[in-house]
């Protein structure tokens, strides 16, 4: 239990001037897959709602640096991030974050730089020296919380070890940048990684929804992914709006009840989220959400417990709740991911 609060509990997270949101992209193109495309059009309408709603875009390691410090954000604080680094970073998104001068991120994995598809090097500097930060994602973009048949826990530690810092070396050799990001692939991590990634010095970030807060867990910073349909523009306002619902005792509990150590489920289950607000009218305004629809709430004493109706199935999914900010246009949101093997406890090794 110990373990699991140290590390993957989120803790409290703070609200108002204290939180911000981090904007996730992939591609920008009208021609890449669906999923993780936003198309061009609505990405320039992003860009263009940020500059004419005052809102302060900070380059990352800054949000992050300021928010540890526990400092004092504007009321509309989001930070800008490219997983992958797609060539359509560069040759589409650059000329309109230059013409704002928005900093931005870009996640990159060190062996797919300058393949067909991906921006190489040079581009890379060129960003940088156009405001990004330019970030780890892995080497090879596995899925890191997989163990490869026959694997050791000790082999697995030492892969995933040589998949950060692989790329690690190779950004302060190509870029001489030493920020300590770590985008998750796929957006997955659990127990052991969380503690590797801890072991290493980094910052880790996921790609589940939800604000960042003072308190957030930095081993797992939650981000809005805007491909596909997610960052059409009334989904977008929402999100770019959001703060960190201020939460605290979370816990991940199976359908018997017992405390789980990370959000690793088996398909078929049907996990809870507990978790605590420290306002009972808050607690009243809470609504939850999977798969598009609503989920029934127990509350008691400002205490929250959701489960979803059905079985998860194999793959990735989400408990997201949201509240209304009293006197705002904004909503508090926290989101828990949850990350699913087959019935038998075993992954389907695609990689």
């Amino acid at each position: 239990m110990k373990f699991l609060l140290g590390l993957f509990v989120l803790g409290v997270l703070s609200a108002g001037a204290q939180a911000a949101a981090i904007l996730q992209y992939h591609h920008i193109s009208d021609s890449t897959p669906l999923a993780t495309s936003t198309r061009v059009e609505l990405f320039t309408q992003h860009l263009e709602y940020l500059a004419q709603n005052d809102f302060r875009v900070l380059p990352l390691p800054a949000l992050i640096e300021r928010l540890q410090a526990g400092e004092d954000l504007a009321e509309k604080t989001v930070a800008i991030t490219f997983d992958d680094g797609y060539d359509s970073v560069y040759n589409t998104a650059l000329p309109e974050l230059k013409k704002h001068q928005f900093p931005f991120t870009v996640f990159v994995n060190a062996d797919l730089v300058g393949s067909p598809g991906y921006a190489n090097w040079q581009q890379l500097k060129s960003m940088m020296e156009a405001g990004a930060t330019v970030a780890n994602h892995t080497t090879t973009h596995p899925h890191m919380v997989r163990k490869k048949p026959g694997e050791t826990d000790a082999g697995w530690r030492a892969r995933m070890t040589r998949e950060i810092q692989t790329t690690q070396k190779r950004i302060e050799e190509e870029l001489g940048q030493i920020h300590k990001l770590l985008a998750y692939p796929y957006g997955e991590f659990n127990a052991p990684l969380l503690s590797l990634v801890k072991s290493l010095g980094y910052i880790g970030l996921g790609q589940y929804s939800g604000g960042v807060g003072t308190q957030s867990n930095w081993l797992a910073l939650p981000r809005f992914a805007l491909g596909s349909s997610y960052g059409e523009m009334d989904s977008f306002v929402s999100k770019a709006s959001a703060r960190a619902m201020p939460v605290h005792d979370i816990k991940l509990l199976s359908d018997a009840g017992d405390v789980l150590p990370d959000p690793v489920v088996a398909a078929g289950d049907r996990p809870k989220l507990q978790f605590e607000l420290a306002s009972p009218s808050l607690a009243a305004s809470v609504n939850c959400y999977w798969q598009g629809g609503s989920m029934p709430i127990t509350r008691k004493d400002g205490v929250i417990i959701v489960q979803s109706p059905e079985g998860l199935t194999t793959g990735r999914s989400r408990y997201n709740c949201t509240a209304p900010v009293a006197g705002a246009d904004a909503f508090y949101w926290f989101s828990q991911p949850w990350f699913i093997t087959g019935a038998n406890g075993e992954w389907q090794h695609t990689d």
